[in-house]
């Protein structure tokens, strides 16, 4: 990350933790246009996403957080809530599995995972 770049994700952090999720946004989005190989202002632009419904721009973005790090169970996990969300069943399955693939074993999100995996496949 650029300095500017870390400044806005940081800056984005502050507004979110205030309750100011358009501000967040814009500063999420300003650092993706700064450096679009920065996976955490996708990150944080999906959570985002997540708390206001909008299930389908948090996929997106969940997709190209893992275009960046292809390893990363906690993109996986919550790309599989926004796909569960919007009525996906199947891709939600996909991405829980693969979640729970490449997940450490000390991954503090596996119990939840493997929970929604269950449900969906029962």
């Amino acid at each position: 990350m650029t300095p500017d770049t870390d400044a806005l994700v940081g800056r984005g952090l502050v507004r979110k933790s205030k309750g100011d999720v358009e501000g967040a946004l814009e500063d999420c989005g300003k650092a993706i246009e700064h450096d679009s190989t920065t996976a955490l202002a996708f990150e944080n632009r999906t959570n985002l996403y997540i708390v206001q419904g909008k299930h389908v721009e948090a996929i997106d973005d969940y997709s190209k957080v893992l275009a960046l790090t292809p390893k990363n169970a906690d993109a996986y996990s919550w790309r599989g809530v926004a796909h569960q969300r919007r009525g996906d069943r199947d891709q939600a399955v996909r991405d829980y599995e693969k979640a729970l693939k490449v997940a450490p074993a000390t991954w503090t999100s596996r119990e939840k995972a493997e929970e929604a995996l269950k449900l969906l496949q029962d």
